[in-house]
């Protein structure tokens, strides 16, 4: 289950932003999951719930958002949603396409708070 190392990764890149901000607390993480970036969502989260209580990240929420997989033809410029992995232009059908979104993972913020439980918000880096 690769998605356990990715979660790995995930949690240190949200420490960095902890100590960056010099924060005592995360309470929430955002990413987004492109449909073809070869993660399933489920077990991401299950990866997240078991490893973060033993890391500074313990306690805060993990939020998901999958993005789906979209295109362009490079023949027609035409953007389209790519339905089943069918990488055929719905306009002219051509197979000349350029795939846009939908192929990673981003760590899209981190919601910190202080001794003071004020919270601020860290944006958006590839996961």
């Amino acid at each position: 289950m690769h998605e356990r190392s990715i979660v790995r990764q995930l949690l240190r890149q949200v420490v960095e932003v902890m100590l960056e901000h010099q924060s005592c607390r995360v309470t929430s993480v955002r990413i987004s999951v492109g449909e073809f970036s070869g993660v399933e969502g489920e077990l991401l989260k299950t990866a997240f719930r078991d490893m973060s209580p033993h890391t500074p990240v313990r306690g805060a929420e993990l939020y998901l958002e999958t993005v789906p997989l979209e295109a362009t033809c490079d023949a027609c410029g035409s953007e389209f949603t790519v339905e089943h992995f069918h990488f055929l232009c719905p306009a002219c059908e051509s197979q000349q396409v350029r795939v846009l979104r939908g192929e990673d993972l981003m760590l899209e913020s981190v919601t910190l708070e202080d001794d003071n439980h004020e919270q601020a918000d860290a944006h958006r880096k590839p996961a």
